[in-house]
């Protein structure tokens, strides 16, 4: 990026006609991409044994407050970006019926994620998308926001 004013980006991208061989690599890796299976939401939340809300907040940005409100941090995997209509190449893109689907990479990622913080994904279920005002928060430490 060496530019931005408003909702426009100005980037430079530096091609080298020379790199033929990564250029290759590359442009094969992009077309694996096209036949990787992705499957809609509603069906991964079912994989992954979550709620499909849960699973929304889980893969996008998900901010947790301190306890006393002064500290957020970023527990998402930010694997999509509704505002922007943004995906993540190989983990996540919008299908047909405009809703978000995912790969098998990313099923895999959020089971590893929900297997290493499970109190996040039970905190996200019980709390039907876990919504705390900095007034209503609670033990544990963090409570899901944002």
């Amino acid at each position: 990026m060496f530019d931005h004013n408003g909702d426009s980006l100005s980037i430079r991208v530096a091609f080298f006609p020379n790199d033929k061989a990564e250029h290759a690599l590359f442009k094969q890796r992009l077309a694996g991409q096209k036949d990787a299976a992705y499957f809609p939401s509603h069906a991964v939340a079912r994989m992954v044994g979550m709620s499909g809300l849960a699973l929304s907040k889980i893969t996008s940005s998900l901010l947790l407050y301190g306890a006393s409100g002064d500290q957020r941090v970023n527990v998402g995997l930010n694997l999509k970006f509704e505002a922007k209509g943004q995906k993540v190449l190989g983990f996540s893109r919008k299908g047909d019926s405009n809703s978000w689907e995912f790969s098998g990479k990313a099923v895999e990622l959020i089971r590893e994620y929900k297997a290493s913080f499970p109190e996040i994904a039970g905190t996200l279920d019980t709390r039907r998308g876990g919504a705390s005002s900095p007034s209503s928060r609670s033990d544990p430490p963090f409570a899901p926001g944002g």
